[in-house]
């Protein structure tokens, strides 16, 4: 219930630009469940959205970066 709390007041924030959005994964990071929703959810995600927006414009230098961001998480338990 604690997660799904915290998706509802993310969601629902209301963040149109990045700095307000910033302002909220702050918040959320402060907090064991926000840190780990953080972690385990968002960041996967955004990684995944510039990785297609690398590969969709040929932006060499972004799809390295994304590389190098998704490393940690293939490797993770090894």
């Amino acid at each position: 219930m604690v997660a799904a709390a915290f998706l509802v007041d993310f969601i629902n924030c209301g963040a149109t630009t990045v700095e307000a959005l910033v302002d909220e994964l702050e918040k959320a990071n402060q907090s064991p469940t926000g840190r780990m929703w953080i972690d385990c959810l968002i960041m996967p995600v955004v990684i995944i959205h510039m990785f297609l927006c690398a590969e969709r414009e040929g932006d060499w230098l972004l799809h390295l970066y994304c590389v190098k961001q998704m490393l940690p998480y293939f490797s993770a338990g090894h």
